[in-house]
């Protein structure tokens, strides 16, 4: 196969010859099971149950001779003539012996077969190489090997079983969590979420919490997808509580409308506060003038008025002229003689 492109797949296939390792082992199940079977019998079951190749010219003997009559089917071949044979598993490592013989290549009657310490049935399931020592590989990197993957019931080509943002790992060697459990304590709050949060996912009663005090508990921070150790997650200056009640922005993005605006310079009501001076005011970003007194928060803020409280009709400079008039003559409510 030579002048096959090395980015073009090959494998090799049993064919029904009696030279086949696993044609001599159905031959040996078969006659295991039923020591009268005559050879053309046994030959008989092969050549029908077999699957044929359409590449190969089934007319040129050369090719009947080197190759048999097609690929093996052990399965069919099995069940037609006994159903009981496809279940047999001598070494109950939970391969079926076909699977053994057919399949993974491995010793029916031997469950660890290249003694690596990983079970035959554990390296076919999971993709590892049952006739190879590999105990001691790692293929995903995640800081156990294959070995101590078996151990805790983890797959060893995915770092992080339970996709709870900790690697099997660190879960094993530095939390002591369950890697096949993404919640090890059971507070509904991952494991990854809660050690990047600053908690430790061994302590179920972390859910009411607020490690932050950013005045959103470490469940609610969880269902925005915020972080419970810090107070304003996307770093934009509103904190996490804000944007989630006030401003109505996306508190993972600091620019959550993506116009070149971060959250904190928007002014949605043109009252010339930006949102960031409406948390720090109390005041509502969405509405020009929180308290309706008709003077825009913006102005109140400039003049050293209260925007929650409804002045309009006060005189503090003693002028002569309510706030209201000040604003509308764009004199300072604080100086009665502005120019």
């Amino acid at each position: 196969m030579d002048n096959v492109p090395d980015d073009i797949p090959q494998d090799y296939f049993t064919g029904t010859s009696a030279a086949a390792p696993v044609v001599t082992g159905l031959v040996a199940l078969l006659l295991g099971e039923d020591t009268s079977i005559k050879a053309f019998e046994i030959e008989k079951k092969l050549t029908e149950n077999a699957i044929f190749d359409s590449n190969v010219d089934l007319v040129k003997p050369e090719l009947l001779q080197k190759y048999g009559h097609g690929m093996i089917n052990p399965i069919k071949t099995l069940a037609e003539y006994d159903s009981s044979l496809v279940n047999l598993d001598t070494d109950l490592d939970g391969l079926l012996d076909y699977e053994e013989l057919y399949l993974s290549h491995t010793y029916i009657d031997d469950v660890d077969y290249d003694d690596d310490d990983l079970l035959d049935k554990w390296e076919f399931d999971y993709g590892t190489n049952p006739l190879v020592y590999d105990r001691n590989d790692d293929p995903d990197i995640d800081g156990l090997t294959n070995y101590y993957e078996q151990v805790e019931g983890t797959d060893p080509f995915d770092d992080d079983t339970d996709n709870d943002w900790l690697t099997d790992g660190d879960e094993v060697n530095t939390h002591l969590t369950d890697p096949i459990d993404g919640d090890s304590d059971d507070d509904t709050l991952p494991d990854g979420w809660e050690v990047a949060s600053g908690y430790s996912p061994n302590d179920p009663d972390n859910i009411n919490n607020d490690n932050d005090g950013d005045g959103l508990t470490a469940i609610t921070e969880l269902s925005y997808g915020t972080l419970d150790n810090t107070n304003d997650t996307d770093g934009d200056l509103i904190n996490d509580f804000d944007e989630i009640h006030f401003t109505m922005t996306d508190p993972l993005e600091e620019d959550t409308d993506h116009n070149g605006v971060s959250d904190a310079e928007e002014d949605p009501d043109n009252d010339g506060l930006t949102n960031l001076l409406e948390c720090q005011a109390n005041t509502n970003p969405y509405l020009q003038d929180t308290d309706g007194d008709g003077l825009s928060d913006g102005w109140e803020i400039d003049n050293n008025l209260n925007p929650l409280v409804y002045d309009s009709a006060n005189d503090p400079d003693n002028d002569g002229s309510t706030n209201l008039e000040e604003c509308s003559h764009g004199t300072d409510p604080h100086d009665s003689d502005t120019d």
